[in-house]
């Protein structure tokens, strides 16, 4: 385990302790089944069928970010 360790602070994967390590490692050895959780989604699935609102495809269109290097004057005042 702690030849692992070592490796894994020197490629720069891990920035924490020994016993933080230990901890983690010992924590995955006992409770394997846990170790893999998928994210909960809070958006409501829309219906088969049923076409998207437009106030919420313009919500979705509104959260996106568009990088320009060559910004608009008038945008910015």
């Amino acid at each position: 385990m702690v030849q692992i360790y070592r490796t894994l602070q020197d490629e720069g994967n891990i920035d924490f302790s020994y016993p933080a390590f230990r901890l983690y490692v010992n924590k995955l050895i006992l409770n394997p089944g846990q170790t893999h959780r998928k994210p909960k989604d809070n958006k409501p699935k829309p219906q088969a069928g049923k076409p998207e609102p437009a106030a919420t495809q313009a919500a979705d269109k509104a959260e996106r970010f568009v990088w320009n290097p060559h910004p608009n004057k008038e945008d910015l005042v």
